[in-house]
């Protein structure tokens, strides 16, 4: 029982390091460089002026219920 305690506890503290150190490296990952400096500039939207509206045809109603 007091061994299962012991592995618990390692556990958590190397966990609990994983997590500091994973959020460090993120974090000055995020401050040496800008975010958005490698994204192209977002192209204007298209307008499309030769689009015809849909034809559509009313379903017959289903008899099987």
């Amino acid at each position: 029982m007091f061994r299962l305690l012991v592995y618990l506890a390692l556990g958590y503290m190397i966990w609990k390091i994983v997590q500091v150190v994973a959020r460090n490296m993120s974090s000055s990952r995020h401050n040496d460089e800008d975010v958005f400096a490698n994204q192209s500039p977002k192209k204007p939207p298209q307008m499309f002026k030769d689009v015809k509206d849909a034809d559509f045809e009313e379903l017959p109603p289903d008899d099987k219920k």
